[in-house]
């Protein structure tokens, strides 16, 4: 009895850390991207169907002065094509505002959108190791002291849904369910 409750522990313990390599560096877990640039607060979260990044500028943002620019940026793992769907919805004060996203890879400009509300879908021919890059461009010339906005991505694909090669503590996950399946299995023969 004691040996088939090791054998379940060890199986339980393969099979979690093997679905756990599917998730390893996907682009729609939050951990994955870093914000960057001119804001007073970004948030990165987890929603039901990929991320949302959000940013902000408000107390100390000069009102009616120029150039904000907020980045948001992971590592692609996979070689290969890959897109996603996004969103993009911008506030900048109540006139004399504008707001583009840009796509970059490596730094280099890619896609190009404009406007406040932007619904779309993105696809690009990725090297492992590529640096994805979500570059938000607002201005505002109002008296109003605040921009923000919402970046939402979802249905991630190809080289951007999932990372085949696992991380370690996942193959140490998996090296322990193979040890102790051994150690059940020679316990067993040698209680024969």
């Amino acid at each position: 009895m004691h040996i088939q409750s090791l054998l379940r522990a060890a199986v339980a313990t393969t099979v979690f850390a093997v679905a756990s390599f599917a998730n390893a560096g996907v682009l729609s877990a939050p951990s994955s991207w870093t914000a960057s640039g001119d804001a007073d607060a970004t948030a990165i979260t987890a929603t039901a169907s990929g991320v949302e990044m959000f940013y902000s500028r408000g107390t100390y943002f000069c009102a009616g002065c120029g150039n904000n620019y907020f980045t948001f940026s992971a590592a692609v793992d996979n070689t290969g094509s890959g897109g996603f769907d996004f969103s993009y919805n911008a506030f900048n004060g109540w006139f004399m505002a504008g707001s583009d996203l840009t796509i970059l890879v490596n730094d280099i400009a890619v896609a190009s959108y404009g406007g406040d509300n932007i619904h779309n879908s993105f696809s690009y021919a990725f090297t492992a190791g590529d640096i994805l890059s979500l570059r938000a461009h607002e201005t505002n010339g109002d008296s109003q002291p605040y921009i923000d906005g919402r970046i939402m991505l979802s249905n991630f694909s190809g080289a951007l849904a999932a990372n085949d090669v696992p991380e370690p503590a996942s193959l140490a996950l998996v090296g322990l369910g193979l040890l102790g399946a051994a150690a059940a299995r020679r316990k067993s023969a040698q209680a024969k």
